[in-house]
C-alpha cells in the first residue's frame, strides 16, 4: 500500500513535470510563429495589404479625432455645469437675502437682515 501511494504521487508529479515543460515549448513555439507572421505581414506589399493599412491608417486618424472632439466636448460641458452651478448658487443667494429682507419687514424690523 505504501509503495503504491509512493508511485502515485510520484506519476502526479512527473505528470505536472511533462504539463510545464509541454506547455513552456509550446508557448515558445506560438511565440516564435506570431513573431514570424508579424515579419511576413510587415513585408507584405501586395494591393490588398495596402488597402487594409490604408484603412487601418484611416480609422487611427478618426478615431483620434473623435477622441480630441470628445475631450473638448467634455471640457465644455463641464465648465458649462460649473458656470451653471455657480450661477445658481448667487441666485439662490439673492433669493435668500430677499426673503430674509421681506421677513424682518412682516416681523416689524426695519433693518434688513445680511
Amino acid at each position: 500500500m505504501e509503495e503504491l501511494l509512493k508511485k502515485v504521487v510520484n506519476l502526479g508529479l512527473g505528470a505536472a513535470k511533462s504539463v510545464e515543460e509541454n506547455l513552456s515549448s509550446a508557448l515558445k513555439k506560438a511565440e516564435t510563429g506570431i513573431n514570424e507572421l508579424i515579419s511576413r505581414g510587415e513585408t507584405e506589399s501586395g494591393e490588398g495589404a495596402a488597402k487594409v493599412r490604408a484603412f487601418v491608417d484611416d480609422l487611427l486618424v478618426s478615431v483620434k479625432e473623435y477622441e480630441s472632439k470628445a475631450t473638448d466636448i467634455s471640457g465644455n460641458l463641464k465648465s458649462a455645469l460649473e458656470e451653471f452651478k455657480n450661477a445658481g448658487s448667487t441666485r439662490i443667494d439673492e433669493l435668500t437675502k430677499k426673503i430674509e429682507e421681506i421677513t424682518s419687514k412682516i416681523k416689524g424690523d426695519d433693518k434688513p437682515a445680511g
